[in-house]
């Protein structure tokens, strides 16, 4: 049995199951809205760290990193699906 499967069914005995339409779509718009807001979060962090500091920090690197995964699998998974 591989490791996957047995952490499936440690999962299952828990009472986790596979989502049905509705709760798939749930979840993909929470994680649209804590996107946006972690985006908007670190982007006004950046900001106010350049303008007290004069320079860019570790929340500008956390930003400007998030925001290329965001774009390189917004671009990749589009080209896969084709949309």
């Amino acid at each position: 049995m591989s490791l996957l499967r047995k952490v499936g069914s440690f999962f299952q005995k828990l009472g986790f199951e596979k989502g049905d339409e509705r709760s798939i779509l749930i979840g993909a718009y929470s994680s649209r809205i804590t996107a946006l807001y972690i985006t908007v979060f670190l982007f006004v962090w950046t900001i106010v760290g350049l303008v007290s500091t004069g320079r860019l920090g570790v929340q500008s690197v956390a930003f400007f990193s998030s925001q290329a995964v965001y774009w390189f699998s917004c671009g990749y998974y589009q080209k896969k699906f084709g949309g």
